[in-house]
């Protein structure tokens, strides 16, 4: 109990700025919920400059400079036209459930050999119509997950906009464990 007390004071007392982290959040105008982009995801992105699409991980957020850090290039958030990003796409969840939902049919089908064990010819029918069974959803899964990202549009008459956010979070000036420095 002590231990523990005395490593949250020690936590609580001298760690400096807890960092949260960097975001690109994603606002649309008027609506209160927004889509968040954080480093390490991938990303599609078009630009004024290049009408292509450049695929890249974020490297690195600049909240001074609205930029976004890729390996080779540092792209500001003014010149994105369009953006395009997997995180939210709902046939990607379901795609990822469906890979995985062969599972329940082997395990259901082993633990019924196990407690009524079937004639062998019967036991081979069994598991070859499983296997198909879990072959199928996990191809049907895997092509799901192969739907392109929305894509999301940003520019003059749209109503969305970007913009980079830092939550660091700053110990207060005021409070401190070392009592004032009496001069002389």
């Amino acid at each position: 109990m002590k231990i523990r007390l005395f490593y949250s004071l020690f936590l609580f007392f001298f760690i400096g700025n807890l960092t949260a982290q960097k975001v690109l959040q994603i606002e649309k105008i008027g609506k209160a919920k927004t889509q968040k982009i954080y480093v390490g995801e991938s990303v599609f992105i078009q630009t004024v400059l290049n009408p292509d699409w450049f695929e890249g991980v974020i490297e690195d957020l600049l909240p001074d400079a609205q930029a976004l850090v890729f390996y080779d290039r540092i792209i500001q958030i003014k010149d994105i036209t369009a953006i395009k990003f997997r995180k939210k796409s709902g046939m990607n969840g379901a795609g990822k459930a469906m890979q995985w939902s062969w599972v329940v049919p082997v395990g259901y089908q082993g633990v019924f050999d196990l407690v009524n064990p079937p004639a062998p010819e019967e036991r081979k029918r069994s598991w070859i119509a499983t296997g198909y069974i879990a072959a199928g959803s996990f191809l049907i899964g895997s092509l799901m997950r192969l739907i392109p990202p929305k894509k999301i549009k940003f520019g003059e008459g749209k109503n969305r906009r970007l913009r980079v956010l830092d939550l660091t979070f700053y110990p207060s000036d005021s409070f401190t464990l070392l009592p004032p420095l009496k001069n002389g």
